[in-house]
């Protein structure tokens, strides 16, 4: 393909794409199987070599393959994105062969619309503002260990950690509401309160979105725009 591509006119070898994305999110075995790959590809690139093929470019690697694509010295450049804001799916699987040494950077500001339950609160957060294949983890605003819980495309759950069980059982909040051995609770958030949370896959999270608020240190609020936000062409 690479000789077919140098030999078409208006067509130019630009190197190889080789982003091992199957790999990233992997609990174990991530440093073998990374490794592996890394194998097949560094064979790929002498082939090529050897026939006057050489890839001026090696791209790929990733957030939860950088340490392991470094020591591997083959890609010229790397793709890693997520590390600069990090989600709940890479911090749940942990880093490449040590602790993370990148922070959460991006969170989800969820307004509280309603706190007429005793079990949970509502916020303005479903499934239209968080990605739906990993749930966002409550970070502040409620009390630890509070778990965020869809209610469909526009509103989301907050539920106490004191009603967990109750809840997982089946009991609905009305039933909730009216057993007298359940107490509210005075850590949990009250109408208008803010809950933050760390989005569950930061990237389609941010295709949600059609900017960002950053703040600096002094304080002051930007907003930034997200470039590609309902952009196809």
């Amino acid at each position: 393909m690479a000789a077919r591509i140098t030999a078409t006119p208006g067509l130019n070898y630009g190197g190889v794409q080789a982003y091992f994305g199957n790999l990233q999110h992997l609990a174990t075995g991530r440093a073998e199987a990374n490794a592996a790959a890394s194998a097949t590809l560094r064979t790929l690139v002498a082939e090529l070599a050897d026939q006057g093929l050489a890839p001026p470019v090696v791209t790929g690697g990733g957030t939860g393959t950088f340490q392991f694509d470094l020591e591997a010295g083959i890609f010229t450049e790397l793709q890693c994105g997520s590390y600069a804001l990090m989600d709940v799916e890479y911090l749940d699987c942990g880093g490449p062969g040590a602790d993370w040494p990148f922070a959460p950077a991006l969170f989800i500001a969820a307004s509280v619309v309603s706190a007429k339950h005793k079990g949970h609160v509502t916020v303005d957060v479903g499934l239209k503002a968080s990605s739906a294949d990993m749930s966002p983890r409550v970070v502040g605003g409620a009390a630890p260990g509070s778990l965020w819980r869809s209610m469909g495309d526009e509103h989301g759950a907050i539920v106490h950690p004191a009603f967990f069980a109750a809840l997982s059982s089946g009991t609905d909040s009305a039933a909730i509401d009216a057993d007298p051995a359940l107490s509210w609770q005075p850590d949990a958030p009250g109408e208008g309160d803010i809950v933050w949370m760390l989005p569950g896959h930061v990237d389609p999270t941010i295709n949600l979105y059609d900017a960002f608020y950053v703040t600096r240190e002094d304080g002051a609020l930007d907003r930034w725009p997200i470039d590609a936000r309902r952009v196809s062409s």
